[in-house]
Parts: structure tokens; sequence; C-alpha cells
């Protein structure tokens, strides 16, 4: 396992992301979610719209919840149970009633919602469906690309231990390693 740094400020790179995407008319209190299962979770962000929450000592955070408000409630077309990384990019999966004849589920998400950020935490259906890592790195870096190419600065989050599954430990850290290294050559 390789240790990389987080990340705690937004860097050169993603201030150049953001003002590319503010030309694009992105809207700067709009937050996308992309990912599986767990980004879809009707928990999701959520309590933080509905007001169910205890911030402890991270009390500093209140003012991201107060910038992207109920944009945390929104419906994802980027976000599904079952979505593998590839699924997100083909137009297959993606929602006939909103988005466009050939358009993948990212594209319609960062059309339709018009965001700045996308909160991006896949991976765990890779496992499951046995998707191999370089696979997995290659649609990582797709969604990240895109994101970038559209405005959007793309934060990747690392997905959750298996407690169902605790054979499929090292596939998880695997995948949190690409996450991570991925991540990292866009910073």
């Amino acid at each position: 396992l390789t240790a990389y740094p987080v990340v705690g400020t937004a860097t050169a790179t993603a201030r150049a992301i953001y003002r590319r995407g503010q030309a694009q008319g992105r809207d700067p209190h709009q937050l996308a979610k992309v990912g599986d299962c767990f980004t879809e979770h009707e928990y999701f962000l959520k309590n933080f719209t509905w007001g169910r929450y205890d911030l402890g000592e991270y009390t500093g955070l209140q003012l991201v919840i107060d910038f992207y408000g109920e944009s945390m409630d929104d419906l994802s077309y980027a976000a599904s149970v079952g979505f593998v990384t590839g699924a997100v990019l083909d137009p297959i999966w993606a929602n006939p009633d909103v988005c466009q004849p050939d358009e993948s589920p990212l594209a319609c998400e960062y059309r339709v919602l018009r965001p700045a950020v996308a909160l991006i935490m896949i991976g765990t259906n890779d496992i499951i469906g046995g998707v191999d890592g370089g696979t997995t790195r290659a649609h990582l870096e797709t969604i990240v690309q895109i994101s970038i190419d559209s405005g959007v600065i793309p934060v990747l989050s690392t997905i959750p231990d298996n407690q169902i599954q605790p054979d499929w430990a090292a596939r998880v850290l695997e995948i949190n390693d690409i996450i991570r290294s991925v991540a990292g050559a866009y910073v």
C-alpha cells in the first residue's frame, strides 16, 4: 500500500478547473454525486439537508454544508446501485427520461445539474463483478478527465471496507490504491 497525502486545500489545478467551469456556466453551489450504491444511498449527504447531524469537533464544516445546501439532496443521474466504474461512462445506463441519446450518465449529470464539484466514490462493484484493476484505473482516469474537461472539480473518495466478504480485503486495498494514485496524478 502506497501512502498518499490528503489534500486539505484547493490546489492550483482545482482553481484552474473551477475558473474554466465558471466560464462554462457551472453553478458554484451545485454538487454532483458519481458512484455506486454507497453514493446513491438515501442517506449519503442527505442528513445534512434534513438537519439530522452533529458535527462535533468539526464545526468548521458547517460552511461547506451551507454552501452546497440542498444540492446534497439532489437525485444523481451518475450514481446507482450496481454501477461499476465503466457504467457511468456507458450511455446504456443513462436515464432515458432525462438524458440525451448516446449520453453517458456522467455527461447527463454534468449537463443537467451544471455542478462545479463532483464527489466520486465508485469501485466496490468492480470488485464484485471481477473487473480487473487496469480496467478500473482506465475508467476512473476517464471519469476524472471528463470531469476536468467539463469544468467540474473531481473529488475522489476511497471505497469502504467490505464486511460481508472479508476475503475481498485485498481487492478493496487494490481499488483504494488505484483511487489514491489517480487522484494524486491530478493534484
